[in-house]
């Protein structure tokens, strides 16, 4: 069995937590490691399917895991990775009073592109990437995390079927992804990669307006803009060197394009004028 001791022994009351522990290796000394803790099931089994295929400099570091099993009930599985500071939203949050310089900007962005790059490149949407799925080791590493609710293409295809109800985080989703109904949880639609590229967009604009969301500062309206393709607001975007932020309000609205045909992939961003100099 795989051996992590934690700093508490508190009662598991959530469908899922991560938490601190120490790894507790069969020699050599102690680490700390961060355990993603989540009740066994399908989609469990799914995500560490795919955490166990990626290694890559930008996505968090999978260790080992474990399983507790109690005849079907209470069952967990335990997900040992690479211990992180921080998210992106607290990041974000340090530096919310000054601007981010351009520099900084692009750094972090090469860092995420990369990470994209190489899980579309393994034929994996990630479904839901957003500032709180983005996890940061001394203000200087950038790893995408969270693989909860990937979704493999098909072989032969640019696309993979998803039931339109409920999948990602609103704000974060591209248009294509929400249903018109709410109680329209059947429906289905074919998704592809560039759902990542939409998410992308708003986490990079965020990034470089000290943390405003493009679509507006009340929440309540992000899911409706998004949807309708209204209320996008890239005046925040830095204005650190003017002729840089035309080119990166141009490349930030095409990612943001309400038709998924219209976005760029995520291998043509470095080639967008913004990037080439």
């Amino acid at each position: 069995m795989y051996m992590v001791s934690f700093h508490d022994d508190e009662a598991l009351n959530t469908q899922l937590t991560v938490r601190e522990g120490r790894e507790i290796p069969p020699a050599g000394p102690f680490r700390k490691v961060a355990v993603k803790i989540i009740r066994i099931s399908k989609r469990a089994e799914e995500e560490l399917a795919v955490l166990q295929k990626l290694e890559h400099d930008n996505i968090v570091k999978f260790i080992n895991f474990d399983k507790i099993e109690n005849n079907g009930l209470d069952s967990h599985l335990y997900i040992i990775m690479e211990l992180c500071d921080c998210n992106l939203t607290t990041f974000m949050n340090k530096s919310r009073n000054q601007n981010l310089s351009m520099e900084t900007f692009n750094f972090i962005s090469y860092q995420l592109l990369d990470g994209l790059e190489y899980i579309h490149g393994k034929r994996i949407i990630h479904r839901d990437i957003k500032p709180d799925n983005i996890l940061v080791i001394n203000d200087t590493s950038f790893k995408l995390s969270d693989f909860g609710i990937t979704k493999y293409i098909p072989v032969g295809s640019k696309a993979v079927t998803q039931t339109k109800g409920g999948i990602g985080s609103d704000g974060y989703r591209a248009p294509e992804t929400y249903v018109e109904k709410e109680d329209n949880y059947d429906h289905e639609v074919k998704i592809t990669r560039a759902v990542d590229v939409f998410s992308l967009a708003i986490v990079l604009a965020q990034l470089i307006s000290k943390g405003k969301h493009p679509y507006g500062s009340n929440y309540h309206y992000w899911k409706s803009n998004i949807m309708q393709g209204t209320g996008l607001d890239l005046s925040n975007v830095s204005n650190e060197i003017p002729e840089k932020r035309y080119h990166l309000i141009d490349l930030l609205t095409g990612m943001l394009s309400k038709d998924p045909e219209d976005r760029p992939s995520v291998y043509s961003i470095r080639g967008y004028e913004y990037f080439r100099n």
